[in-house]
C-alpha cells in the first residue's frame, strides 16, 4: 500500500477496451496544467506504460473491465480516483483539497446513487476491496458494476460517502445531461459516462471550450433551486430563458 505525503492521483488502464495510453497522458497533462498542489500521478494498468511523470503500477488481481477500479482501495491508503472519459477543464485545488473520509460523484440521476468516475478517499478503505475478495459471494453476478458495489461494500460496514456535487457546487458538469444543452462555465472537470467517448468529441479533446463563459442555458445545481421568472427549477431541470439565480439570494 502506498503511504505519500502528497496526494496521490490514480486512474486504472485495462487493455481491451475503448481506452489506451493517449486517455493516460491527456489526464496525467489535465491534472498537472491544473493543479498548484503537490501531487504523483499512478496508472494501474495491464498494459506497459512509458510516460513521463506516471507512475504505472501491475494490478494485484486481475478483474475485468471496471471492477479493476477496486485495486485502488488496497493499493492506495488515500487518493483521488479519475476515470480515464474524464475532462479536466480548470483549476482542481478543491478536488485535492477534500478531507472528507470517502467521497464520490453523485450519478446524475434522480436515484442519487454512488458513481465511481470520481472518488476521493482520506482514510483507508481497503474494506471495499476486502469485501469483494475474502467472502464466498459472486459480486460480480450479483451487481452489475463496480459502482454498485462500492455502495453496498459502504454500507455494510456503516461507512457514509459524501456527494462530491454537495461539496463542490459547480465544480463538474456531465457531457450528456449538461454540456451538450449548456456548454462550459467555470466548471473544473467535465464527466463522459457512456459513449461518446472524450476523444470522439474533438473540439473538447483539443482543449477548444467554444461555450466557456458564453452559457445560453444552465442546469439547476444539485440539492438546490433555481428562479427565474417567476418559474422555480428543481435539481437537474435547465433553465432556458433570464438570469437564473438561487432561490433566497
Amino acid at each position: 500500500m502506498f503511504l505519500e505525503k502528497t496526494k496521490n492521483v490514480i486512474c486504472v488502464l485495462k487493455s481491451g477496451g475503448d481506452f489506451d495510453m493517449e486517455y493516460v497522458e491527456h489526464l496525467y497533462k489535465g491534472v498537472l496544467e491544473n493543479t498548484t498542489l503537490p501531487f504523483k500521478f499512478y496508472c494501474i494498468s495491464d498494459v506497459e506504460g512509458d510516460i513521463p511523470g506516471v507512475h504505472f503500477e501491475r494490478p494485484i488481481l486481475d478483474l475485468p473491465k471496471w471492477w479493476g477500479k477496486l485495486l485502488i482501495f488496497e493499493m492506495f491508503s488515500s487518493g483521488v480516483y479519475i476515470d480515464l472519459d474524464t475532462v479536466i477543464t480548470n483549476n482542481i485545488d478543491p478536488l485535492l483539497s477534500l478531507k472528507e473520509p470517502f467521497i464520490a460523484l453523485d450519478n446524475f440521476q434522480p436515484s442519487g446513487s454512488l458513481a465511481s468516475g470520481v472518488m476521493v478517499w482520506n482514510e483507508d478503505s481497503s474494506l471495499i476491496f476486502n469485501e469483494f475478495v475474502r467472502t464466498n459471494e459472486n459480486y460480480m453476478a450479483r451487481f452489475n458494476g463496480d459502482q454498485r458495489f462500492i455502495e453496498f461494500a459502504l454500507q455494510r460496514r456503516s461507512k457514509p460517502w459524501k456527494k462530491l456535487q454537495n461539496l463542490l457546487p459547480n465544480f463538474l458538469i456531465s457531457y450528456k445531461h449538461h454540456y451538450l444543452f449548456a456548454g462550459l462555465g467555470d466548471e473544473s472537470l467535465l464527466i463522459f459516462h457512456g459513449k461518446p467517448r472524450p476523444r470522439d468529441v474533438k473540439s473538447v479533446w483539443s482543449g477548444n471550450y467554444d461555450s466557456r463563459n458564453e452559457r445560453k442555458l444552465r442546469f439547476v445545481p444539485f440539492g438546490q433551486e433555481l428562479s427565474v421568472d417567476g418559474r422555480v427549477f428543481h435539481d437537474g431541470g435547465i433553465v432556458t430563458s433570464g438570469k437564473p439565480f438561487l432561490v433566497g439570494e
